[in-house]
């Protein structure tokens, strides 16, 4: 029916999905704070706090000191038992960041916390927030560190998966 609407054929979704599988918590990082700017980007707002109907503003509202001091749970807790080793409060902070940078570009300066937040985890800081901003379009279906691509394009059998130039760039 939609596609009678529309006037096309083919499969409702068509190019408008995209599937990635997030090999490592830095890719998970990436992907987290990508969707959680989505408003910013979109210009709808400019701050999290007024970014309706997303995780973020409710994580900005409604944690207690002690909630904002815990580890982020990582997806993979489920299947691996683990935590991503960052603070919901530093996570906040680094999306806050984040946002800012793509709202008023060159006129925010990254804070050293948030850089050693990203060094922590492996991440190049003046490389990620591009990667935040054009997620999913410099990658393929596989998204981690670089070693982590190799193994999959290995167990694939393929000699390169799309995004291993990206990788190099954005992990230390």
């Amino acid at each position: 029916m939609s596609n009678k609407e529309d006037f096309v054929t083919g499969h409702f979704w068509e190019s408008r999905f995209k599937s990635q599988a997030l090999l490592d918590e830095a890719a998970l990082l990436t992907c987290m704070a990508y969707v959680d700017l989505n408003p910013i980007r979109a210009n709808m707002t400019k701050t999290l706090e007024e970014s309706d109907h997303t995780s973020i503003q409710k994580r900005v509202r409604g944690m207690t000191e002690e909630q904002l001091n815990q580890a982020v749970k990582s997806l993979s807790g489920e299947i691996k038992n683990r935590s991503m080793v960052l603070k919901l409060k530093d996570y906040i902070e680094l999306v806050e960041w984040a946002g800012k940078s793509v709202t008023y570009p060159n006129k925010s300066k990254m804070p050293a916390h948030i850089e050693s937040t990203l060094a922590q985890l492996n991440l190049q800081p003046n490389q990620w927030l591009g990667q935040v901003q054009y997620f999913g379009t410099h990658q393929g279906y596989f998204v981690g560190k670089l070693i982590l691509l190799q193994q999959k394009a290995e167990e694939l059998k393929k000699k390169w998966l799309k995004g291993f130039s990206s990788c190099k760039k954005l992990t230390i």
